[in-house]
């Protein structure tokens, strides 16, 4: 096929638009720490924070949940889906640790607890970054789930 008809899309095209999208999500933690800033500089700091440490405390334990489903969630779906899919779901999981600390920050919580949550969620997308590597660790197990062959079988 031509470069702009259907067909499939070649293996470094779908790499490419992986890296394109983690990308993107790695940056949204940051501008989450800039929205954070410009809320916190023109809002006034609400009167009652004494439900913070409570919620601080839940989110904490939590995005420690996010974590672990994050990354075991391969072995929990047993390679049943298609890489991408699978990377986007793991990304989304692991941002939501930085939206946890958003919401604790807007709702009072100090820099000293918000920037935690955010370096945690940079961790989590390093660690799930779409490498070679994964994505091979990912096909092996895709390979080896009964009932899920990479490809169909011929007619």
């Amino acid at each position: 096929m031509d470069q702009y008809g259907p067909g499939p899309m070649s293996q470094q095209n779908k790499s490419g638009i992986l890296w394109i999208l983690w990308l993107s999500m790695v940056g949204s933690i940051f501008i989450y720490a800039i929205v954070g800033f410009m809320v916190r500089e023109n809002t006034p700091a609400p009167e009652d924070t004494s439900m913070v440490g409570v919620l601080t405390l839940a989110f904490s334990l939590v995005s420690i949940g996010t974590s672990a489903l994050a990354l075991l969630f391969g072995r929990l779906t047993g390679g049943k889906m298609d890489y991408q899919p699978f990377c986007i779901i793991r990304w989304a999981l692991a941002e939501s640790i930085a939206i946890y600390g958003l919401v604790l920050f807007i709702l009072g919580a100090s820099w000293a607890v918000f920037i935690p949550f955010l370096v945690w969620a940079i961790i989590m997308q390093l660690l799930l970054a779409p490498t070679h590597n994964s994505q091979q660790r990912y096909m092996d197990r895709k390979r080896s789930s009964p009932g899920m062959p990479d490809r169909p079988a011929p007619l």
